[in-house]
């Protein structure tokens, strides 16, 4: 169960990428989000179990919301990524 959702989450971040670089942010961030929103019981499952699929998720997010014009977003979803991962290297923010 826990590799199927770890590569459910992979698959769900490619994609969301995809659709960053297809310029529709929409549809990125609505991908991203069901990564970085809570589950239905309130838990953060996946951010404990794979806090680099998180942090780029908060990426995506910053970027589509950037593409979007919603600069306090983006701003937010930078700081959430660097939150989880402060060693992430892929963080220009």
């Amino acid at each position: 169960a826990e590799l199927s959702a770890n590569l459910t989450t992979i698959a769900t971040l490619l994609l969301a990428q995809a659709f960053l670089s297809e310029n529709r942010a929409d549809l990125a961030i609505a991908l991203a989000e069901k990564i970085t929103l809570p589950t239905q019981d309130g838990t953060e499952k996946f951010r404990t179990e794979n806090p680099s699929g998180t942090s780029e998720a908060h990426l995506i997010l910053a970027e589509a919301y950037q593409m979007t014009e919603q600069p306090e977003k983006a701003v937010q979803s930078y700081q959430n990524a660097l939150k989880i991962n402060p060693d992430d290297k892929a963080c220009t923010c």
